[in-house]
């Protein structure tokens, strides 16, 4: 999240600084993450990703990603 995420995705960015749709999608904390999992998954795992919108994560980051979110997201 940190990596491809919370460039956007930050409580501490201003309106002016975030992308349309993103207020109140924030990642900067685990218990945010957990509360958005189920769109994280539909955003950044479907196919084709719509998240991140320039890319980003290889092949193997996404296989992690689905991993973690398989296993019940542990911290």
């Amino acid at each position: 999240m940190m990596t491809w995420c919370t460039s956007c995705h930050h409580g501490d960015l201003g309106e002016d600084q975030r992308p349309t749709g993103t207020d109140g999608v924030d990642f900067e904390t685990y218990s945010l993450v957990l509360s958005q999992i189920e769109r994280i998954e539909a955003r950044a795992l479907s196919e084709p990703p719509t998240m991140p919108p320039a890319g980003g994560p290889s092949d193997a980051e996404l296989q992690r990603l689905r991993e973690w979110i398989e296993c019940g997201a542990p911290q």
